[in-house]
């Protein structure tokens, strides 16, 4: 049985659909003006996808700050079921923003999904 992916591109959408069905997903949601408080937010219903087998998150040109990628590194690290993570951080509205900031936020993703 072929599964379909569930797309979003507006993160009031993904927080109003039935979080718990979702086994593969698409979020895009670049160009959103998600801050660090959206992007905890986010993280949070994320959290409630625990059937999520495969997510490809765009969050392209939005403001997600450090503690946002931490939030979000913490949930995906949650996602037990989860075997297939795409991200796209392209264009982070960041302060000064530069290839080390992006890379910081990176790995402040992948130290949660790790553990």
């Amino acid at each position: 049985m072929i599964q379909q992916t569930i797309q979003f591109q507006r993160p009031i959408e993904f927080q109003q659909s039935d979080l718990k069905s979702h086994k593969i997903l698409k979020l895009a949601f670049k160009l959103q003006k998600i801050n660090s408080n959206d992007a905890g937010i986010l993280a949070n219903q994320l959290q409630d996808c625990q059937n999520l087998q495969c997510l490809d998150l765009d969050l392209m040109a939005n403001d997600i700050g450090a503690q946002g990628a931490q939030d979000l590194g913490k949930a995906l690290g949650s996602l037990q079921m989860l075997n297939t993570l795409i991200i796209n951080l392209q264009s982070l509205q960041q302060p000064q923003s530069n290839n080390s900031t992006i890379f910081c936020l990176v790995q402040k993703i992948c130290k949660y999904f790790q553990e």
